[in-house]
């Protein structure tokens, strides 16, 4: 499996968890509801994430505001970091020896 595959399983997981909470609560709430089941389905299945983090917006080297995201989650696997560091490792090596 490589990175990609492995990310796509990973965002293929949070979109299940998505629908889950999607097909428990149904149609028509506000976006609060979803967004608070969300991180109950995210912290059950051991999914990084952060819930409403803020983000500083800067126009021409001036804060002019902020920006607060729903959730912010984390997709990469262990196995792609673990590829990712092996790689870089042998790219190490082989410039090394040339």
């Amino acid at each position: 499996m490589n990175y990609w595959m492995s990310v796509f399983y990973s965002a293929n997981g949070v979109v299940g968890n998505a629908m889950e909470v999607l097909n428990t609560l149904g149609h028509g709430l506000l976006d609060k509801p979803y967004e608070n089941a969300l991180v109950v389905e995210f912290q059950q299945q051991g999914i990084p994430f952060a819930q409403q983090p803020r983000f500083p917006v800067i126009y021409k080297s001036v804060n002019v505001g902020e920006y607060i995201s729903d959730l912010i989650i984390s997709i990469k696997s262990s196995w792609a970091q673990k590829r990712l560091k092996r790689s870089a490792t042998m790219r190490k090596l082989k410039s090394l020896t040339t």
